[in-house]
C-alpha cells in the first residue's frame, strides 16, 4: 500500500504510528514533492508472538473455582453485562431508572421578579466615574434592541461589575421582571464580582446579588443576579433547555481567554437562543476577536468601552538590559569566549565540508591545527554564530578523561561514520553522568546533531528518549534538525519534525528571531541580546533578573505596587522564597515588603488582603499568574514585570498524551499586562521579551478546545446534545472546531473505558465520570478503587497523574545520576513508576510533619510546590467523591471496611487492558470471575450507598486473593507502608489556608492547573469555601469531621477546616522572615497545632446548665484525652451535639492568653476528677446559636 506525496509530516507520523499499532511496517521514500510512504505486512522472520502466554498458580484456580461453585454467574448478570439494545425490558427498566437529572451543582429554578431599588453607597461617586457609566443608556438600549451583544471593553473600564447593575435598575424602573446569569471562567472571580456588586447595592451577597460555584453557593428566593462558573450554568443546562425558560439575560464575561467551557457554552446557548425568544445573551471581554464572534451570531451589534488608565512606559528586554546594566556569570563569560566560538566554528566548518565517504580523515583527537576553510555557508542569515548554552556547561562537571573520550567517539562517529561508537556515548551518558546534550569541545556538535546529520534514525530516536534537547544549537547556529536538513537526511527530518511539533514550547527560542528578524536593532542592543540568550534557556523564566528588577524598582522608583506575572504555582513559590529566604537584600529588611500571591485557587479573604493599601512605607510586591490579567484588579498597581510566559495545557492526539506546557502569552495577554500598571498613576510595564519577540507573538490565545483532550467534554455533550445528535456533529457548532480525528479519538477511548457503550450513550460509569472534575480514565480508577477498597493510595496516585510529575530535573548533570537514584530507591524494587509516586509523597508527608520538607524535596528533587497542589487536590476529590454520593463514607468509622485492602499492592496493579493467552480451564474461570468484577462494580454504580451483600464481600475477597497470589508466584515483591493513610491536615498545614511565618516549611495555597489557564476553572478540583460552624450546611456539616467518636487518635485528628476563614494565617499574609533553608528543627515541636473533639450530649439541657455554670462533665478516659491534647497542641476545640439532633449546638473556643491557659493547666489536680472548673473555664467562653 502506497500514500500520496501530498502528505504532511504530522499525517506520515500518524500513519507510522498507526502501522506500528497494528503490527504493520511503514517506511517513507523520496524527497519533496517525491516523498511517499509505503505500509506492508511483516515477513514470517518478522513476526513475534503478539500475544503473551500466561498460566494460573493451582491456588489461584482454586480460588476461583470455589467462588463460581459457591456463587455462580446468574442470568442476571450476565444480562446486566450485554449492551442496552440486547438486554431485556426487566433490565432496561432498572437502567433507566436511574436520577440523571440531580441537582447538585446546578442554578436553582427561581422566577423572574422586579429587582428593589438600590441603597445608596460609598462607593457611588467611584461608579459614576467608571468609563461604563457614561454609556448606560446605550448600553440598555442596545442590549433591549438585540438579542445577542458583544462589549468589548478595556482593563478597568467597569464592565463587568456595572453593565449586570444596569439591567436591574433599568428593569427597576421600568417594573419590568428579571433574572440574570453572568458567568466568570474562574471560581474566585465570580465569587469577587458577587461581593463587589452586592456592597455597590448596599446588600449582603444573597439577597438581590448572590453566586453559585462547585460545593459553595450564596443565593435565596429573592437572588435576581447571580454570578457562577461556567461549568455550573453547563451542569444546569444539562437537565435540559427549560432551565433557561425563567432567565432573561445571560452574561458571559471574559470569553476572549476561550476556554474550553465558555466555547462548549456558546454552542449550546446558540441553540437555546433559538427556541427562547426571551433570553438575551451578553458576551463581554476585555480583548475581544469581535469579527469571528459576528460571525458566529450573525450581525451582532459590538459596544466599544475605552479603559481610564494612566500613560504606562513599556520596557522591552533590551531596554532593561540597557538601563539596569544587568549581567551574569554566563553572560560575562560568552564576551570572553568569543574567540574560542569563532575557532569551534572553523573546527565544525571542517567537519562538514568533509566528503560523507572520506574514511581518511583524521580525526580530530589527532589534529592540532584546523584546516582553513570558508565558513559563510554555515551561518545564520545574519552572519553571527549562535548557540543555546556554554560547551564548558559539560566540561566543569567532567574529568579530563571523560571530555576526551566524548570527544574522541563523536570525532569517530561523524569522520568516520563509526555507528559502533554510540555503544560507548550511551554508557558513558548513562554510567558517568555525562549529559545527553553534551557538546564537542572543539566544536559544540552534540550527538543527536551528529546522529541526525548521519541519518542513525535509530540513535536518534534512542538519544531523545533519553532526553536530548532537539532545541540545542551549534555554534553555528544549527538545531538537530538543521542539520537533518542540510545533509539530506530525509527520515530523520521528518521523526525530528514530528517529534517537535509534539513537545514545542510554543516556539520560546528568541535567539533566533534576533538573528532572522534583528535588523531593525542597533548593534548595542543586538550584542546585549545575543549575550542574554546565550546564557539562558528560554524554556524558562528568569528569576535571576526579575530579582535585579524588583531591587532597582525599590531602591530608584516612587511608590507604588509591584504586579510580577509568572506562568505558575511553581515559579511563583521559588521566588517568593528568593525574596523571603535567600536574597539578603529583601530578607533583611522584610518590614519593608509584603508579600502576596494570586492564583485562581485563593480564598476570597485573602484577596480582599491582595487589594488593601500597605502601611506607609511598605511596598506591596503581588506574585501572580495569568488570574490578574482580567479577573482580579488591584488599584495601586504602578509597576508590572511581565515574564511573557504562561502554562498551557496541550494534548498531543497522535501519542494521546496531555502536557503542561510553558508558552509565550499572547499580544492581547500582553497589552492586557501593561494596562495593569496605570491605574492610579502613571506606571512601568517591564517586559522579559524583545520588541521582536511581542512582534512574532500571535494576536489570541489558541482555543482550548484545538489543544485539550475532549474526553470530559464528550461526556457532558451528551447530557447537552440533541437526541441522536452524534458528538463529533454538536462540537463541530463551536466558534473554533476541534478536529474530527481528535473527537473520534476522544470517543473511542470512552468506548474503550466504558463510560459509553458503541451507541455513543453514557453507560452507569460514564454518569459518574460527569461528576468528577478530573479526566475520565483517572475517574475511573479512582471509582474502582473505591469498589475495591484501596482508594487512599489510588486517589494519591490519580491526582498526581492528573496534574504533573512531582519531581524535578536536576540543573546540573553532574547530578542527573543521584536524581535517578532517588527514584530507584522510592520504587522499593517493584518496578513500577506508580509506586514511586505513592511512596514520594508519603516520605514528602512524613517530612512535612516533621518540619523539614523543604530540605526533603531539595534532597530527593522533588518540588515542594507540586506537592503542595497535590495534596490539596487529593483533599478536595475525596471531598468530591463524598459530595457526589459515589460510596465514600463520611465517617472514620467505616473508612477502616472502607480501605481494607489499600496495602495490597496487586491492586494497586490492577489492569483490565492486558491481553493475555491462557489455557481453556483457566480462560475460562477468568472470564467469569470477571464477569463477577464487573456485574459488582455496575451494582454499586448505580447503588453507591446500598451495603455490601455477602457475595460481593466475598468476591471482593476472592479478586484480592487471586491477584496476591500471582503476585507471589511472580517473585514480585510487596513493600510495606503501601496502605499507610495520609497524615491528617489541621488548619495550619492546609495548602489553601497555610502560612509563611513557620520556622522551616513553605506551606503555600495549592493550584489546580498550574497556571491559571481558565480551564482550570472548572475542569480539575474545585476548591469549597472551609466550613462554618455558624453556617452548615448538610455537606459541609459531613465534612468538618470525619468520625464521631472521641475514642481514638484519629477522629481528634482529623482534617477538619477551620470554623472561620480569618481564624488561620491566609497564604498572602505579610510573612516574616527566617533563616535557614528547611533544616529540620532540633526543637521538638507539637504533634497537631489544633485539635478537635465532638463532645456527645444527651439532651439540650445539659448543655444549658453547662453554660450557666461554667463547668461540663465528662468521663476519667475523656479527661485524660481532653488533658494530652492541651499538652500536645496549641488550641483545643470542644464541639458540642445532641444525640439526634442532626446538627451542632455550640463549641467550646479559647480566648486570651495560650501561655497562661497552659501554666493554669499545668496546676490542674492529677485526680479523676469528673469536671474542668476554676482556671480552664476563665479561658473559654460557650458559643450557641448556630444551626
Amino acid at each position: 500500500m502506497e500514500f500520496p506525496s501530498s502528505f504532511s509530516s504530522t499525517e506520515r507520523a500518524f500513519v507510522h504510528r498507526l502501522c506500528q499499532s497494528l503490527g504493520l511496517i511503514s517506511k517513507s521514500k523520496g524527497k519533496g514533492a517525491n516523498r511517499y510512504l509505503t505500509v506492508r505486512k511483516k515477513d514470517r522472520s518478522e513476526l513475534t508472538h503478539a500475544v503473551m502466554t500466561c498460566g494460573l498458580a493451582p491456588s489461584t484456580k482454586h480460588t476461583v473455582r470455589s467462588l463460581i461453585q459457591r456463587f455462580p454467574v446468574t442470568n442476571k448478570e450476565r444480562t446486566e453485562l450485554l449492551p442496552k439494545t440486547e438486554r431485556g425490558n426487566a433490565c432496561a427498566v432498572e437502567s433507566e431508572n436511574r436520577d440523571v437529572n440531580k441537582t447538585s451543582g446546578r442554578l436553582n429554578n427561581g422566577i423572574p421578579q422586579v429587582p428593589v431599588k438600590r441603597g445608596e453607597s460609598e462607593f457611588d461617586s467611584f461608579r459614576q466615574s467608571l468609563p461604563v457609566f457614561e454609556k448606560q443608556e446605550e448600553i440598555v438600549k442596545i442590549i433591549k434592541d438585540n438579542k445577542v451583544v458583544l462589549v468589548v471593553g478595556e482593563t478597568g473600564s467597569g464592565k463587568t461589575t456595572q453593565i449586570p447593575q444596569f439591567l436591574l435598575d433599568e428593569c427597576y424602573r421600568n417594573g419590568t421582571p428579571c433574572r440574570i446569569f453572568c458567568t466568570q471562567p474562574r471560581r474566585l472571580a465570580a465569587v469577587g464580582v458577587a461581593e463587589r456588586v452586592a456592597a455597590e447595592r448596599r446588600e449582603k451577597v444573597g439577597q438581590t446579588v448572590g453566586y453559585q460555584i462547585r460545593l459553595e453557593s450564596r443565593v435565596s428566593p429573592k437572588t435576581l443576579l447571580t454570578f457562577c462558573t461556567n461549568g455550573i450554568l453547563l451542569r444546569t443546562l444539562m437537565a435540559g433547555d427549560s432551565t433557561l425558560s425563567t432567565v432573561t439575560h445571560v452574561i458571559v464575561d471574559e470569553v476572549h481567554e476561550r476556554d474550553r467551557f465558555s466555547d462548549f457554552l456558546l454552542i449550546k446557548l446558540r441553540d437555546v437562543l433559538q427556541k427562547q425568544t426571551n433570553l438575551k445573551l451578553i458576551i463581554s471581554s476585555a480583548a475581544l476577536d469581535a469579527n469571528l464572534f459576528i460571525r458566529y451570531f450573525g450581525s451582532c451589534p459590538v459596544i466599544h468601552i475605552q479603559g481610564r488608565p494612566f500613560e504606562v512606559k513599556e520596557m522591552f528586554l533590551e531596554d532593561i538590559l540597557r538601563s539596569t546594566g544587568y549581567t551574569n556569570k554566563e553572560m560575562i563569560k560568552y564576551k570572553k569566549e568569543k574567540q574560542r566560538e569563532e575557532k569551534q566554528q572553523s573546527t565544525l566548518t571542517e567537519w562538514c565540508s568533509a566528503q560523507e565517504n572520506n574514511s581518511k580523515v583524521e580525526s580530530r583527537r589527532q589534529r592540532s591545527v584546523p584546516r582553513a576553510t570558508e565558513e559563510y555557508n554555515l551561518l545564520d542569515d545574519s552572519g553571527d554564530a549562535v548557540f543555546n548554552q556554554l560547551t564548558e556547561k559539560d566540561a566543569n562537571c567532567l574529568e579530563p578523561w571523560l571530555i576526551k573520550e566524548m570527544d574522541s567517539c563523536l570525532s569517530d562517529i561523524w569522520l568516520h561514520k563509526d555507528i559502533d561508537a554510540f555503544a560507548q556515548v550511551f554508557h558513558l551518558i548513562l554510567t558517568e553522568n555525562v549529559s545527553v546534550d553534551y557538546r564537542h569541545s572543539e566544536t559544540s556538535a552534540t550527538a543527536l546533531m551528529i546522529a541526525s546529520g548521519r541519518g542513525f534514525l535509530s540513535q536518534v530516536e534512542q538519544l531523545i528518549s533519553m532526553g536530548a534537547s532537539i532545541h540545542c544549537k551549534s555554534s553555528n547556529g544549527w538545531m538537530a534538525l538543521d542539520w537533518a536538513k542540510r545533509f539530506g537526511q530525509t527520515e530523520v527530518v521528518d521523526l525530528l519534525e514530528s517529534y517537535s511539533a509534539s513537545v514545542e514550547f510554543g516556539n520560546l527560542d528568541e535567539s533566533s528571531l534576533v538573528q532572522s528578524s534583528g535588523s531593525d536593532l542597533s548593534a548595542e542592543d543586538r550584542e546585549l541580546l545575543n549575550a542574554y540568550h546565550h546564557s539562558f534557556d528560554d524554556e524558562k523564566v528568569d528569576l535571576d533578573l526579575i530579582m535585579h528588577l524588583l531591587y532597582n524598582i525599590c531602591h530608584s522608583c516612587d511608590a507604588g505596587a509591584i504586579l510580577v506575572f509568572l506562568p505558575g504555582y511553581d515559579e511563583i513559590v521559588s521566588l517568593r522564597d528568593r525574596i523571603l529566604f535567600d536574597d539578603k537584600r529583601f530578607a533583611d529588611n522584610a518590614h519593608r515588603y509584603q508579600v502576596f500571591m494570586l492564583h485562581s485557587n485563593m480564598q476570597t479573604l485573602d484577596q480582599k488582603k491582595v487589594l488593601k493599601s500597605p502601611p506607609s512605607g511598605v511596598r506591596k510586591i503581588i506574585l501572580s499568574t495569568n488570574i490578574a490579567e482580567t479577573s482580579i484588579t488591584v488599584n495601586d498597581v504602578v509597576f508590572v514585570i511581565d515574564s511573557g510566559k504562561m502554562k498551557e495545557k496541550s494534548f498531543d492526539a497522535l501519542s494521546c498524551v496531555t502536557m503542561l506546557k510553558m508558552v509565550w502569552i499572547s499580544k492581547a495577554s500582553a497589552i492586557q499586562r501593561k494596562g495593569r500598571a496605570g491605574r492610579c498613576q502613571p506606571g512601568v510595564c517591564f517586559h522579559l521579551f524583545s520588541r521582536l519577540r511581542f512582534q512574532n507573538m500571535l494576536e489570541f490565545q489558541t482555543p482550548e478546545l484545538l489543544r485539550m483532550p475532549l474526553q470530559e467534554l464528550c461526556l457532558h455533550t451528551k447530557l447537552l446534545a440533541p437526541i441522536n445528535c452524534p458528538i463529533v456533529d454538536f462540537l463541530m457548532k463551536a466558534p473554533d472546531p476541534p478536529p474530527a480525528l481528535i473527537v473520534r479519538n476522544a470517543v473511542q477511548m470512552l468506548k474503550t473505558i466504558d463510560a459509553m457503550d458503541p451507541w455513543e450513550d453514557l453507560t452507569e460509569l460514564g454518569y459518574h465520570l460527569t461528576e468528577l472534575p478530573v479526566e475520565p480514565h483517572l475517574g475511573k480508577m479512582v471509582l474502582s478503587a473505591v469498589v475495591l477498597k484501596c482508594l487512599d493510595p489510588v486517589l494519591t496516585i490519580a491526582c498526581t497523574l492528573a496534574y504533573r510529575d512531582p519531581f524535578v530535573l536536576p540543573a546540573l548533570a553532574s547530578q542527573k545520576r543521584a536524581a535517578m537514584l532517588c527514584r530507584k530507591r522510592f520504587t522499593a524494587g517493584t518496578f513500577s513508576d506508580h509506586m514511586v509516586l505513592l511512596r514520594a509523597f508519603q516520605a514528602w508527608q512524613k517530612a512535612r510533619s516533621d518540619g523539614w520538607e523543604r530540605a526533603f524535596c531539595e534532597k530527593n528533587f522533588l518540588s515542594q510546590a507540586r506537592m503542595e497542589i497535590i495534596i490539596g487536590m487529593r483533599t478536595q476529590l475525596l471531598g468530591q467523591l463524598r459530595a457526589s454520593g459515589d460510596g465514600v463514607s463520611n465517617d472514620n468509622s467505616d473508612s477502616e471496611m472502607e480501605d481494607r485492602t489499600t496495602a495490597n499492592l496487586a491492586l494497586l496493579k490492577l489492569d483490565e487492558w492486558l491481553h493475555l493467552k491462557l489455557d481453556p480451564e483457566a480462560a475460562g474461570l477468568l472470564l467469569q470471575l470477571r464477569q463477577k468484577w464487573h456485574s459488582l462494580f455496575l451494582r454499586r454504580m448505580r447503588a453507591p450507598s446500598k451495603p455490601w451483600s455477602q457475595v460481593d464481600e466475598i468476591t471482593i475477597r476472592a479478586i484480592v486473593t487471586v491477584l496476591s497470589t500471582e503476585e507471589q508466584s511472580a517473585g514480585l515483591q510487596q513493600p510495606s507502608g503501601i496502605g499507610q493513610r495520609p497524615r491528617p491536615m489541621t488548619c495550619g498545614e492546609l495548602p489553601l489556608a497555610s502560612t509563611w511565618k513557620s520556622t522551616n516549611s513553605r506551606k503555600s495555597s495549592a493550584e489546580t492547573e498550574f497556571s491559571d489557564d481558565s480551564s482550570n476553572a472548572e475542569k480539575v478540583l474545585m476548591k469549597s469555601t472551609p466550613p462554618t460552624l455558624h453556617q452548615p450546611k448538610k455537606y459541609k456539616e459531613k465534612n468538618i469531621l470525619h468520625s464521631k467518636r472521641t475514642s481514638d487518635d484519629r477522629s481528634d485528628q482529623s482534617s477538619v477546616k477551620s470554623t472561620d476563614s480569618s481564624s488561620y494565617p491566609s497564604p498572602c499574609a505579610s510573612p516574616s522572615p527566617i533563616s535557614g533553608k528547611g533544616s529540620k528543627s532540633p526543637s521538638p515541636r507539637p504533634n497537631m497545632p489544633f485539635r478537635y473533639f465532638i463532645m456527645k450530649s444527651s439532651n439540650v439541657q445539659n448543655i444549658d446548665i453547662s453554660q450557666q455554670k461554667g463547668i461540663w462533665s465528662t468521663t476519667p478516659s475523656n479527661e485524660r484525652k481532653l488533658n494530652r491534647a492541651f499538652w500536645e497542641s496549641s488550641m483545643v476545640y470542644l464541639i458540642f451535639s445532641v444525640q439526634g439532633s442532626g446538627h451542632f449546638q455550640g463549641t467550646l473556643l479559647p480566648y486570651g492568653d495560650y501561655a497562661a491557659r497552659q501554666t493554669s493547666l499545668r496546676d490542674l489536680p492529677a485526680a479523676p476528677a469528673r469536671t474542668f472548673t476554676g482556671s480552664l473555664c476563665e479561658t473559654y467562653r460557650l458559643v450557641r446559636g448556630f444551626r
